[in-house]
């Protein structure tokens, strides 16, 4: 199953196929965006676009197409709203 990446706060980030278990999701979290945004931190923490924060017992509720927020520790940082589609010219 396929979920969207990205770093807490972020509105940009990867797309990976959800791994088999809580500890592999911070692991592939921690390969594909905190190792590459340069931080010296670990992924420590899994939010959902709405901000609740997923727990090991909670792995099995992450859906398809789920958008998920990781964290080095930091509570969640809502995203920046995406930009406004530019109306087309009359």
């Amino acid at each position: 199953m396929r979920v969207a990446l990205r770093m807490n706060g972020a509105g940009t980030g990867c797309v990976a196929l959800l791994p088999d278990s809580f500890d592999a999701l911070l692991s592939l979290c921690q390969t594909k965006l905190v190792a590459k945004a340069g931080l010296d931190g670990a992924a420590r923490r899994i939010f959902t676009a709405s901000g609740d924060e997923l727990l090991p017992e909670d792995f099995e509720l992450i859906e398809a197409s789920d958008v998920l927020y990781v964290s080095c520790g930091e509570d969640f940082i809502v995203p920046p709203s995406a930009p406004p589609v530019p109306a087309a010219a009359a």
